[in-house]
């Protein structure tokens, strides 16, 4: 079983003289037989994952006609979708596909790891108190829970459908 890995928070930006930590990690992406490593936020808020323009440039997203648009940053991002595989310099052998979108335009700082394509696949634990958040396989973290774990979930919130083998 892979163990868990510990990030940092890291100082990302300066708001009103201020320095601002957020929950961000380096990521391979790979497509086209090209890879490329690039800054992305854990964002427990985005439905996908998102990659900014230059990434998907480098990596020879055919950008095309984009058929889609992603709302960030208080702007509507055209977009396109393209599979990549995905991995994270901690965990060498875990590698996966997802289904992303790279914004068309250029302009967006980072990119965003969302669940589709990330939180689905990873379990992530944050301590924001403490600066840190863990990053680990679901089975891993699923271990850890006491047996009834999924009974109590059920009777909360009855339409909860764990994932298959839970």
């Amino acid at each position: 079983m892979t163990p868990g890995h510990p990030f940092p928070w890291r100082e990302e930006e300066v708001v009103y003289g201020t320095r601002v930590t957020r929950p961000t990690v380096d990521v391979s992406v790979s497509a086209n037989g090209l890879t490329i490593r690039t800054k992305a936020l854990v964002d427990t808020g985005a439905p996908r994952c998102v990659f900014p323009r230059g990434v998907g440039d480098l990596v020879a997203v055919e950008f095309g006609h984009p058929n889609r648009t992603v709302r960030l940053m208080g702007n509507a991002w055209p977009a396109v979708e393209a599979n990549v595989e995905l991995a994270l310099d901690p965990f060498p052998e875990t590698t996966w596909t997802a289904e992303a979108l790279f914004v068309a335009d250029e302009g967006l700082p980072f990119a965003l790891l969302g669940y589709e394509g990330f939180l689905n696949r990873w379990a992530v634990s944050f301590n924001g108190a403490m600066g840190y958040y863990i990053v680990e396989p679901v089975e891993e973290f699923h271990a850890r829970q006491p047996p009834e774990i999924m009974n109590v979930l059920r009777e909360k919130w009855p339409r909860l459908s764990p994932p298959q083998g839970w």
